[in-house]
């Protein structure tokens, strides 16, 4: 896998995560993030995956690297009003 097919990766595992089959869906945020380290939004929903399961302190641990990896202008972004 490339950079380029991130995207693509991203929404099948969230397909799988959403139909419950989270050990699929984590082999593919895996995928990912062996191309991207510190893609938020597979650290994130790996996160989720791990809180699923009852691992909250693993949960805890991707979701907090997801939040530090994410550029700060994406979350500005959703304030800012266009004129």
């Amino acid at each position: 896998m490339s950079a380029n097919d991130v995207g693509a990766v991203l929404q099948q595992a969230i397909g799988l995560h959403q139909s419950g089959r989270l050990g699929e869906a984590v082999r593919f945020y895996d995928q990912i993030l062996q191309v991207l380290l510190n893609q938020p939004d597979a650290l994130n929903f790996k996160g989720l995956v791990y809180h699923q399961k009852g691992d909250f302190t693993f949960a805890i641990a991707l979701i907090e690297q997801s939040i530090k990896n994410r550029p700060v202008w994406q979350y500005l972004s959703k304030y800012i009003v266009s004129k």
